[in-house]
């Protein structure tokens, strides 16, 4: 009976000591996997980024044309400066339909029209062009109603777009259906009774737009600034340091 028992304990023994390796082995397998599906969509990212950031960042032609309406946009270094423009694109870019899905600024220029997209990403160019980092920000509200988180996925949900620019160590928000007085944090944007949208407004930054049709392809999605290569596309289109 003894010996049996001392059969029962070291088997028993040997298929716990099995089970702990296999649990081992799989915990590594599935911490493997789960670092390797976190590797994967941060490439994805970086590379929608980076493609993003390439059809954002303003080509010869493109530069032509907004140098033809705003000579002094190639010579921006200071805040007043950037406000100078902006004021500028607002004055001179009325508030009407434009081009669409995707947008086009060599078009709206020669219109002389635009909506808050066309309006961002021709400032976006403008500040791009003379070396600042931008990132686009999506905001989305529903009526006079609190906005919920999830009404991203609504398709009827109001949508507005802005922007904002690296100057220093800190991001402002640069409006695009109003001129701007002084800069501003999101926060002081969404609470300012000068705010195109109400205060209950939610954002996702990064995001120019939930319809992913702003830049082409019109499947591929409207992220970018995330990563900073705004040095590097500028050496890739223009040769610049």
């Amino acid at each position: 009976m003894q010996i049996q028992n001392i059969i029962i304990a070291k088997i028993s023994a040997s298929l716990l000591q099995k089970k702990r390796k296999l649990y081992t082995v799989l915990k590594n397998k599935g911490l493997g996997y789960t670092l390797l599906a976190i590797s994967i969509l941060l490439i994805l990212i970086a590379a929608i980024d980076f493609y993003n950031q390439y059809e954002v960042y303003p080509n010869a032609d493109e530069r032509k044309a907004i140098l033809s309406m705003f000579p002094r946009a190639n010579n921006i270094r200071t805040k007043e400066e950037i406000i100078l423009i902006q004021n500028q694109v607002i004055d001179s870019i009325p508030h009407a339909e434009a081009s669409m899905y995707p947008l086009n600024i060599i078009e709206d220029l020669k219109k002389r029209k635009g909506l808050c997209y066309n309006r961002s990403l021709l400032l976006q160019k403008i500040l791009l062009m003379n070396g600042f980092q931008v990132r686009p920000i999506y905001l989305y509200f529903s009526g006079n109603k609190e906005t919920q988180l999830l009404e991203i996925f609504n398709s009827k949900v109001e949508s507005h777009s802005i922007f904002e620019v690296k100057i220093g160590e800190s991001w402002y928000v640069i409006r695009t259906n109003s001129r701007i007085k002084e800069f501003e944090n999101i926060s002081e944007y969404l609470n300012s009774t000068r705010s195109a949208v109400p205060k209950h407004t939610r954002y996702i930054r990064y995001l120019s737009n939930r319809n992913c049709r702003f830049i082409s392809p019109g499947w591929l999605p409207d992220i970018y600034g995330v990563f900073n290569f705004s040095g590097l596309i500028r050496s890739l289109i223009f040769g610049q340091d």
